[in-house]
């Protein structure tokens, strides 16, 4: 492990701020027994195949945050207030690829990644006042386009304003970093990560709810032979490393944690040694219990696969059944699984394989707050992706 101090981050004003208060025209409302669906689109949201908005991260006071692709598939960065009105932005300097929001913390202040001109990823931290600061590892590598290089990248924030990414490094491979509101950086690997040149191992933290306020932060590794474990790393920079019962220990299979809670509990999901995803959910004293959305498929990229975990402890996420179609679960603390799909959701048979790119028809939560309420996206029969609000 190694510290150091970045003074480099360069705070810029806004680039893309369009305030735009649109609803009525891009949102429908939608009844589901004991809950109430909002479907909605980004201003500027491409309506072709493949096209389209994405929720990503909602907060304790409602705001989300995400992605669209619009009509040129460049993608761009929204804020979606709790009373409908859209915030689009652009982090600086950001290419033909585009701008990905991951984080979101209490304040609003969100982080993610961009890529510039030549493909190589950046970190960006946008704060409520629209300002940016802008991130690259010293260690990453920085060259242009074709050869693999994805750069830095930021995942989480917490409220105290931590932030938790990775980079990859000249010989690409991935390692993760801590990095503190004053500045100070913090890069850790898990004990037994790989570093093979060229393999892409190492270690990653999860994507949006990977860090909690204590400033503890989980993730996964990638060992010498492919294989995938998680971690815990706590605020003293103790890391335990551990695997799912029943993950499997072929290339590409293990255990993904993706979710942490104040508390120490951790969801996450694992790929069995026939490529079917499960469920677990890990305490804060080590011990896992596994657990399959009713319906799940058992087939190759079928499965359960959970994505948040409130400070609750209800558990969102989505499973593809064995049609290769998405559809969004709900763990009550008490173990019920409610299972729904959003309205205008896709309902045909997905390609095979489809699970393990996210590109199934169906529903797709993906983070869900103290409050109950939950978003993420849909892919409608025609390929278009949409953002929904999923409400108690």
């Amino acid at each position: 492990m190694k510290c150091r101090i970045l003074l480099g981050l360069t705070v810029l004003g806004l680039l893309t701020q369009l305030p735009m208060p649109v609803r009525l025209a891009a949102e429908s409302t939608v009844g589901e027994s004991h809950s109430r669906f909002i479907s909605f689109d980004a201003p500027g949201a491409g309506q072709r195949i493949y096209e389209g908005t994405f929720g990503v991260g909602i907060n304790s006071s409602g705001q989300i945050t995400g992605y669209y692709a619009d009509a040129s598939f460049v993608y761009h960065g929204f804020l979606r207030s709790p009373e409908g009105a859209f915030t689009t932005f652009d982090a600086p300097d950001a290419g033909a690829y585009g701008t990905f929001p991951y984080g979101l913390n209490s304040d609003g202040t969100i982080v993610g990644l961009y890529s510039h001109v030549a493909y190589v990823e950046h970190g960006f931290l946008r704060h409520p006042d629209s300002t940016f600061a802008t991130f690259t590892d010293p260690d990453a590598c920085t060259t242009a386009d074709g050869t693999g290089c994805y750069g830095s990248r930021f995942f989480d924030i917490n409220d105290s304003g931590e932030i938790a990414g990775s980079y990859v490094d000249a010989n690409f491979v991935f390692h993760s970093f801590l990095l503190n509101n004053g500045g100070a950086l913090t890069v850790f690997e898990a004990p037994g990560a790989g570093d093979v040149t060229g393999s892409y191992q190492g270690t990653q933290p999860a994507i949006f709810s990977a860090l909690n306020n204590h400033g503890e932060v989980i993730g996964s590794y990638t060992d010498a032979s492919n294989v995938e474990h998680g971690f815990s790393r706590s605020a003293d920079g103790t890391i335990t490393d551990f695997d799912a019962p029943g993950a499997g220990t072929g290339s590409g299979q293990g255990t993904f944690p993706v979710s942490l809670t104040d508390t120490g509990v951790i969801a996450g999901a694992y790929i069995d040694a026939s490529s079917v995803y499960h469920a677990f959910l890990r305490n804060s004293d080590g011990t896992i219990t596994n657990f399959d959305a009713p319906g799940a498929g058992t087939g190759v990229s079928q499965g359960t696969i959970p994505e948040n975990i409130n400070a609750n402890g209800e558990i969102t996420g989505n499973y593809i059944d064995g049609n290769n179609v998405s559809h969004g679960f709900l763990t009550a603390s008490n173990g019920v699984i409610v299972t729904f799909d959003a309205p205008g959701a896709g309902k045909e048979n997905g390609a095979a394989g489809c699970g393990s790119t996210s590109g199934c028809p169906g529903t797709y939560p993906y983070s869900n707050n103290a409050s109950g309420e939950i978003t993420g996206y849909y892919i409608d029969g025609r390929n278009r992706s949409h953002g929904f609000l999923r409400t108690p």
